[in-house]
């Protein structure tokens, strides 16, 4: 995550962990899209808890915490 904080152009997502939202989240779901500077600031502005959501990169989100 450093490199992503490092460079605005790669594409991160703030997602809620699976289970946050209810009984039926059975998936994490992307509360925001952007980069990683900009979705810190999303997360401390909402006060979104670190431990109910977390930022990763779009690729490691579609490729492994949606992959089926």
């Amino acid at each position: 995550m450093e490199f992503a904080r490092q460079n605005s152009d790669i594409e991160c997502v703030l997602y809620a962990k699976a289970g946050i939202f209810g009984g039926h989240q059975t998936e994490p779901r992307i509360l925001a899209e952007g980069s990683c500077g900009y979705l810190e600031a999303v997360q401390i502005l909402h006060r979104f808890s670190r431990r109910a959501t977390n930022i990763v990169t779009k690729s490691f989100y579609e490729k492994v915490l949606t992959a089926s």
